[in-house]
């Protein structure tokens, strides 16, 4: 019932000591639940009925095993498709037909056969690689012969490589594609046995896989240094933000506490902090570079942030941004422009506040050239109102214009706030609807003077909202200034 089984039927007859073998032709056949193979002669001699084992899917009993390892003789019967019931026992195991490979002298031995706790194992040598035959019995009649191949024992690691992480970064070891366990590893930092690799350099295994031998000292790990100039390299510091604008003063700019991280190791005390423009307006550069003697980081990292002269006032203190000002302003809060103003991302005013050019100026609120946008109206305008927001312009001119883009953009939107012009001109919109101002929900607006542009609708159904948009909640006065295009909402 066994397909992996091929019997052979084989007439004897002669002399002993040269008999002549003559193979039978059979027929197989099963009858009252067993296999019978017949085979028809002419005369009474001897047979011998001999039955070959091939396991399913494979071509040949085969076994590859590297130098130096060994199996037990189970195992390795079990690895070519053949298991012993309880009641079967190997009763002998024996090695034949050695070819040695490059070797003048052909009478080494490549597998020695041993028992273990009344079992038996086959060893293979650790100098030597080639073919031998094994020849396994099975009780007193049958046998299993199986050709196996020892090759050189391969050690390798998965991952093959490390880059310094300041956390250990040991592989794992395999020797012929089999991992081996990490009792059986001893790791070496030149003569020095080490637990963990952490630091960069070479580290050599030494990989026991059998009770006394080991392999060759010599298989390489390597370490690299991790590379300051990698995304995973930041810089922290009290009051550092990366691209930021600070106020230019007389001294110097440096930030205290400095935290350098790669990924999330701190290696602040392996590198050096150093500072370039950092005193005059323009580009300041902050620049992390491996302190001297330091073996496991290369290369460098920079971080900029801008020094800028002031664009905003409120009262005596001066700011970099705008968006610094109107943080800061308290309650009611006028807040004084002293130069044009070029925003990163939609301003967000909630709270009550006054923006107006300084004293004999008229200066412009625009995008910068890399404006961020976000969702829905409130992340696509340049100022967005709040229901807690009360915006009074004066003096100033709000220009929505991207001309490096032509992407749409709207000027202000105000959702349930106030918003009062007064003397200011608000242009340059381009949107889908309401390009310049957008009032809606239970808004407030006012307007005493000043001009509004219209802007671009760039979706003609909504043509006649260039310049501005009134809710049905919304309660307008206008009492001075000039106005393009007004849509007006039923009941405004």
């Amino acid at each position: 019932g066994n397909d992996d089984y091929e019997p052979s039927v084989y007439h004897v007859e002669g002399d002993t000591a040269a008999p002549e073998v003559t193979k039978l032709d059979t027929t197989e056949d099963r009858v009252d639940g067993q296999d019978v193979v017949e085979a028809t002669t002419n005369g009474f001699s001897t047979y011998v009925v001999e039955f070959s084992y091939t396991p399913s899917g494979s071509s040949a009993t085969t076994y590859t095993m590297a130098s130096g390892t060994n199996i037990p003789v189970q195992t390795l019967l079990q690895k070519m498709g053949v298991e012993l019931s309880a009641e079967q026992a190997v009763t002998s195991v024996a090695v034949s037909h050695v070819q040695l490979t490059n070797e003048t002298d052909q009478t080494k031995s490549i597998l020695y056969v041993m028992t273990l706790d009344d079992a038996y194992q086959v060893s293979a040598s650790t100098k030597y690689t080639g073919t031998a035959t094994l020849t396994v019995k099975i009780g007193d009649s049958t046998e299993y012969v199986i050709s196996v191949t020892v090759t050189e024992k391969t050690v390798s690691f998965a991952p093959t490589g490390a880059t310094y992480t300041g956390e250990s970064v040991k592989p794992k070891v395999k020797v012929n594609d089999e991992e081996v366990a990490d009792t059986k590893v001893v790791w070496r930092s030149g003569d020095t046995v080490v637990t963990d690799l952490i630091n960069a350099g070479t580290y050599t295994a030494e990989v026991t896989v059998t009770s006394d031998e080991q392999t060759d000292k010599g298989n390489a790990f390597t370490v690299s240094k991790a590379n300051l100039a990698n995304d995973n390299v930041t810089f922290e510091a009290d009051g550092f933000v990366a691209g930021k604008k600070y106020l230019h003063t007389s001294s110097a700019i440096t930030f205290d506490n400095p935290k350098v991280k790669l990924g999330s190791f701190d290696i602040t005390d392996q590198v050096d902090v150093s500072y370039t423009k950092n005193t005059d307006v323009g580009d300041a550069t902050i620049k992390v570079t491996p302190k001297a003697g330091n073996t496991n980081l290369d290369g460098e990292k920079t971080f900029n942030f801008k020094i800028v002269n002031p664009v905003a006032q409120i009262g005596s203190t001066n700011y970099p941004t705008l968006a610094d000002a109107v943080e800061d302003a308290g309650a009611d809060a006028t807040v004084t422009l002293l130069a044009d103003v070029e925003l990163s991302s939609p301003l967000t005013i909630s709270k009550a506040v006054t923006i107006e050019s300084k004293t004999g100026g008229t200066y412009t609120i625009k995008p910068s050239s890399t404006f961020t946008t976000g969702s829905g109206n409130a992340g696509n305008c340049l100022l967005n109102v709040t229901d807690a927001g009360e915006l009074t312009l004066k003096n100033v001119t709000v220009d929505a214009a991207r001309t490096e883009s032509n992407a749409p953009l709207m000027v202000v939107y105000c959702s349930g706030g106030k918003l009062t012009i007064d003397g200011a001109t608000v242009k340059g919109g381009r949107y889908g609807f309401c390009p310049n101002i957008y009032m809606t929900g239970k808004s407030t607006f006012n307007m005493t003077g000043g001009a509004l542009v219209d802007g671009v609708v760039t979706n003609e159904s909504w043509a006649g909202t260039e310049a501005l948009w009134l809710g049905s909640e919304v309660v307008a006065t206008i009492s001075g200034g000039t106005v393009g295009k007004v849509f007006v909402n039923a009941n405004s």
